[in-house]
């Protein structure tokens, strides 16, 4: 396994005087420069943990979970709701959340609350090509890279921050990282060595449409 490597790159600074918030761009490619999508990337500082989370939805479609990877605030309540026609046993062992909602069609009963930061994989105990990732932020500042490899903040205090980024096709996990925010409008490039896996498709064996 080749090892995980990242290169960060300050690309331009635009300064005026003392700034108290700014604009921050990120772009992510992998190892040959192709931009690169799914990637969370986090910034935290004490002074600005999660804010009251909103209610969030990761829905049952054709044999797939949708989105493919989401973001929500830490004691984030979660929605499964399943719009397939065949049930679903939605579940996680993963430490930062570990749940099961038994085969069921249409709404579970009860959202699911995410009380701790981390990343929880989701599965389906019926159907093993479904695959999803839900990141559970300790910080405000988060977000997801666009199919340009792109996310954007705004309105940033200018701080230091430590800046996490996950990404689910990285060979290995990459530590955090000191990230200084002191001007109006910053770009910085992140480039990951991943080993690129296909999306998740939908299933249709017999057996896996009977349920």
């Amino acid at each position: 396994m080749r090892i995980a490597f990242f290169f960060i790159m300050l690309l331009s600074v635009a300064w005026s005087g003392a700034a108290y918030s700014a604009e921050l761009t990120i772009q992510v490619r992998d190892q040959q420069q192709q931009a690169l999508a799914f990637t969370v990337v986090e910034l935290i500082h004490p002074d600005y943990p999660a804010i009251q989370a909103d209610s969030a939805q990761i829905v049952q479609r054709d044999l797939m979970f949708s989105p493919f990877v989401s973001v929500v605030q830490r004691g984030a309540l979660v929605e499964f709701p399943n719009q397939d026609k065949t049930r679903h046993h939605v579940y996680s062992f993963s430490p930062a959340k570990q749940f099961e909602l038994r085969l069921y069609l249409g709404k579970p009963e009860a959202a699911i609350e995410f009380d701790q930061p981390g990343l929880v994989t989701l599965g389906c105990n019926i159907h093993d090509n479904m695959l999803a990732y839900l990141y559970v932020a300790q910080s405000r500042f988060v977000g997801i890279t666009d199919q340009q490899g792109v996310v954007k903040f705004t309105d940033l205090p200018a701080l230091t921050y430590q800046l996490h980024y996950w990404q689910p096709w990285l060979t290995q996990p990459v530590l955090p990282q000191q990230l200084i925010v002191s001007a109006d409008n910053q770009q910085l490039s992140l480039n990951l060595e991943v080993q690129r896996q296909s999306l998740p498709e939908p299933a249709g064996t017999a057996l896996q449409q009977h349920y």
